[in-house]
């Protein structure tokens, strides 16, 4: 998985570029509510609601283009 997540990363946005985003975007978006769960002891109710509604976004955007294919 990591191997795409660099791939896609440099086929948007060149070589040196990719790489550079690649290691520093993914592994902290995803990994950083949970590490700030466990050292705060807070859950980061506002990151995961913003979260959720990005993927929810994304499900619509999706959902409402597909009739608008050529």
């Amino acid at each position: 998985m990591f191997y795409y997540w660099f791939a896609a990363i440099i086929g948007w946005v060149g070589l040196f570029w990719g790489i550079v985003i690649a290691i520093f975007v993914s592994p902290g978006v995803v990994v950083f509510p949970f590490v700030f769960w466990i050292i705060e002891g807070i859950f980061p109710t506002t990151y995961f609601i913003l979260w959720g509604v990005g993927i929810i976004g994304m499900i619509l955007a999706v959902w409402s283009a597909k009739g608008y294919d050529s």
